[in-house]
């Protein structure tokens, strides 16, 4: 019976010794490189490059487009040819919607900027450089500056300037 004890306090003795020489190296391990990472420096990012964002509102719905040129929404009329038939075509040209929408097809509806558009996708402001065309007709110069809309998406106002 004491043999089994004195081998078991053996068999402990050896246990708590190789514990000793983890936690001794577990611990080295971590000053060292606590002691490294003291004197790195870390790469603080002050710049982010994407290539468009697009900001919804509380329903999930595109309301700020942002990009050179603004990125493809799924909600904005300009792009969409049923909501353009049924806001602007039947509005503008209630005679001859088809004749419209043929107009239409060689409107510029991209920017290079912002566009903010309403609940409903129609756009309100365009803010940038190459802003679109309004929904009445193709400009004779590509304007840099800022386009506002009334709620049908109708230009009403803006300042710009030509792009050179």
């Amino acid at each position: 019976m004491e043999k089994d004890i004195f081998k078991q306090m053996q068999e402990i003795e050896s246990r708590y010794k190789r514990m000793k020489q983890l936690l001794i190296g577990f611990v080295s391990i971590t000053l060292v490189g606590g002691f490294c990472l003291a004197f790195t420096t870390t790469n603080k990012l002050d710049l982010i490059r994407t290539k468009g964002i697009i900001i919804e509102d509380e329903n999930g719905k595109d309301r700020i487009l942002i990009g050179a040129p603004i990125p493809h929404s799924k909600d904005r009329v300009r792009t969409d040819t049923n909501l353009v038939r049924k806001y602007f075509a039947r509005e503008l040209n209630p005679e001859n919607e088809d004749k419209y929408m043929e107009w239409y097809k060689k409107y510029r509806h991209s920017a290079f900027g912002m566009v903010v558009m309403n609940e409903k996708g129609i756009d309100v402001m365009q803010l940038g450089d190459k802003l679109s065309d309004p929904n009445v007709g193709r400009r004779i110069f590509l304007p840099t500056g800022i386009l506002l809309n009334n709620q049908k998406g109708l230009e009403v106002g803006g300042f710009g300037t030509p792009y050179i």
